[in-house]
């Protein structure tokens, strides 16, 4: 902690001179200075732990450099908070994955025997309660690096179960989590998640009006909500009367190639009142790897 007075305490310079409080930190040892004139710091050897507390008092007597007797408040408390989760990736109302890792910096180290049976996963569509495990050692250590900067004392959990495609769900933290050293969590918590939708694919052009075929002078584009290889847009083909149309490459007359997409598009003109059917590669799976929900629609015929 940083202390400043509101008036001199002290000569300029006089880095050592007496500390204005006592200090009880239940055996936390430290180091104390003056900053300036008016500032004293003191500095813990290690972080407090949660339940453990550091008292300062306000040492009786104590005057400014000119004499005047310090007036105010004379104790101050610090305690080391419970565990709960003060950082949390991805953060609260994030889209996730059916099977979502998710970082949790508890304050300090938790106990790992408390996270049992009192973090878990509930979501849309499931009757009970999803038991959420700590994953294992190098999905752990992969996850954590890909985090930006959360802690080492950080637990990574994941729901037990896959979560359902599209579902609400909710991650809990349970009132009887417990720090290493025993000291439980003061509150039961939960954070709210968006599972994402599955992979699909819809068809988009231009139509005269609903339920007309697409117009022969616009491009028919398949649009995805997740991407997917480049490399497959190649096997997309769409079958004409007079023969087969292979999609536009945006990569062909780009300098800069993307490595996924999202999109497949088939330029005009097509002929006037025929069948077009559009085939997707039998290997279409998006970047996670899930198959396309709705492949049972294709070959798809506009």
């Amino acid at each position: 902690p940083l202390v400043r007075f509101s008036a001199d305490m002290v000569k300029l310079g006089e880095a050592d001179a007496p500390a204005p409080f006592t200090i009880d930190c239940k055996g936390i040892a430290g180091e104390g200075r003056w900053t300036d004139s008016r500032g004293w710091a003191w500095q813990m050897n290690r972080p407090l732990q949660p339940g453990e507390r550091c008292v300062f008092t306000l040492r009786a007597g104590l005057n400014t450099a000119s004499g005047e007797a310090v007036t105010g408040k004379t104790r101050f408390e610090f305690l080391g908070a419970a565990p709960r989760p003060w950082r949390l990736q991805p953060s609260a109302g994030a889209a996730i994955e059916e099977d979502q890792a998710f970082i949790i910096h508890g304050g300090s180290a938790l106990d790992p025997a408390s996270l049992a049976n009192n973090l878990w996963c509930e979501a849309d569509g499931v009757g009970q309660r999803i038991p959420a495990r700590p994953v294992g050692k190098d999905i752990r250590a992969q996850v954590l690096e890909q985090s930006g900067g959360m802690p080492a004392s950080s637990i990574v959990i994941a729901c037990s179960e896959t979560l359902p495609a599209g579902s609400r769900m909710k991650l809990v933290w349970g009132k009887g989590i417990k720090a290493a050293n025993g000291t439980p969590t003061e509150r039961e918590e939960s954070f709210v998640y968006k599972v994402r939708e599955p992979f699909k694919a819809t068809l988009s052009c231009e139509r005269e009006k609903a339920g007309t075929p697409c117009s022969p002078l616009s491009a028919i584009t398949l649009n995805f909500n997740a991407a997917f290889d480049a490399k497959l847009l190649a096997k997309f083909r769409l079958k004409m009367p007079d023969g087969v149309r292979k999609p536009i490459d945006p990569n062909e007359k780009s300098s800069e190639k993307e490595a996924v997409f999202q999109s497949v598009s088939f330029a005009p003109p097509f002929p006037q009142n025929a069948e077009l059917v559009i085939e997707t590669p039998a290997a279409l799976k998006d970047e996670a790897g899930r198959v396309l929900a709705n492949a049972a629609s294709f070959p798809l015929k506009s």
